[in-house]
C-alpha cells in the first residue's frame, strides 16, 4: 500500500511539474537559454580542459607514481578539486578509483573535501560580481578551503591511509590499444578525451535543467532560498552586506543540488556511496558559516 502511495504522490508531483512548466513556459524557457548560454561561456571552457588532462594523468600512471614515490596524492587531488572548482575533485576521485589506484575507502573519504568551488567561480561571480570586491572574493575563498578540511577532518577523512584497490567500477576505465603489453598514448587520448565529452555532456545538462527548475520555482515561491538548489542564482541573489557574505560562504559550501547531481554524474559506474560526502558539504556550509561571522565584521 505505501509503495502504491508513494508512487501516486510521484505521478501527481510530476504532472504538476509539466503543468507549472507549460504555465511559466516564458521564464523557464529563458532559464534554459542562459544555462546554455552559461555552458558554453563558463562551464565548458572551465571544466573540459580539467577533465581531459586528469583523466590522461590517471591513465597514464601519474597518480600510482605519486603514491610509489610516497609523495601527496591526497594533496594533489585536493588541489585539483579547488582549483579546477565543481565537479572536478569527484571527477578525479572517480577516475582513480576505478583504475585501481585507490581503494573504496580512500575514495570515499577524499570525497569529503576534495569536491569545492574554483577561484574563478568565487572571486569572479561571488566576490567582484555580488560583493565588488576582490578582497571579499578571497576571503571566501579562503573560508571555502579551511571548511572543506575542517569538514573532512571533523568526519574522520584524513586517518585513511591511500592505498590502492580494486577497481570499483563496473567496467574499465578505458582499454587503449597497446604495443608490446604498452598503451598507445593516441589511443589513451582519444578514449579520455571521449569520455570527458560524455561527462561534460552530463553536467552541462544538470546545469541547465536546474536553471530552469529554478526559475520556475521562482514564479511560484518568490521567497524560495535558491541557492540550496542550484549555486550561480543563489550567490547571485545575495545583498552586498554582512549577511549576504555569510550567507555566500554557506551557499559555496553546500555546493546546491545541481552540484551534487553534477558529482553523481561523474561517479556513475562505481560502487561509490554520497551518503557521507552529502553529510560532508552540509556540514562545511555550517563551518563555513561561521567561519565567515568570525571575519565579516572586518570586511564590512
Amino acid at each position: 500500500m505505501g509503495k502504491a502511495i508513494r508512487k501516486a504522490l510521484l505521478a501527481v508531483g510530476l504532472l504538476a511539474l509539466m503543468a507549472g512548466l507549460l504555465r511559466h513556459s516564458g521564464p523557464v524557457g529563458e532559464a534554459v537559454r542562459q544555462g546554455i548560454a552559461l555552458c558554453g561561456r563558463s562551464v565548458i571552457p572551465s571544466l573540459f580542459p580539467f577533465f581531459v588532462t586528469v583523466s590522461f594523468a590517471v591513465a597514464c600512471g601519474f597518480f600510482s607514481l605519486l603514491r610509489q614515490l610516497r609523495l601527496p596524492l591526497n594533496a594533489a587531488v585536493f588541489l585539483l578539486g579547488v582549483v579546477g572548482g565543481y565537479p572536478v575533485g569527484g571527477r578525479t576521485v572517480g577516475e582513480l578509483y576505478r583504475a585501481g589506484t585507490i581503494s573504496r575507502r580512500q575514495a570515499e573519504a577524499l570525497l569529503l573535501y576534495c569536491n569545492n568551488a574554483g577561484p574563478s567561480f568565487i572571486l569572479s561571480i561571488a566576490g567582484a560580481g555580488v560583493f565588488g570586491s576582490q578582497r571579499v572574493g578571497w576571503a571566501l575563498y579562503g573560508i571555502h578551503l579551511l571548511a572543506a578540511l575542517a569538514a573532512g577532518g571533523l568526519l574522520g577523512a584524513f586517518g585513511e591511509r591511500a592505498t590502492g584497490g580494486n577497481s570499483g567500477g563496473k567496467r574499465p576505465f578505458i582499454v587503449p590499444i597497446t604495443t608490446n603489453n604498452v598503451p598507445f598514448l593516441p589511443s589513451i587520448f582519444v578514449a579520455v578525451t571521449r569520455n570527458a565529452a560524455l561527462t561534460m555532456l552530463n553536467v552541462c545538462a544538470f546545469v541547465i535543467f536546474f536553471l530552469a527548475l529554478a526559475a520556475l520555482l521562482r514564479q511560484l515561491w518568490p521567497g524560495l532560498p535558491m541557492g540550496l538548489l542550484e549555486l550561480t542564482g543563489g550567490v547571485t541573489a545575495l545583498k552586498n552586506d554582512a549577511a549576504g557574505f555569510c550567507m555566500a560562504a554557506a551557499l559555496l559550501g553546500w555546493g546546491g543540488v545541481s552540484v551534487h547531481c553534477q558529482t553523481a554524474a561523474v561517479l556513475e559506474e562505481t560502487d561509490l556511496s554520497l551518503g557521507r560526502y552529502l553529510l560532508a558539504k552540509a556540514l562545511q556550509a555550517v563551518v563555513s558559516a561561521l567561519f565567515a561571522l568570525a571575519v565579516c565584521r572586518f570586511l564590512f
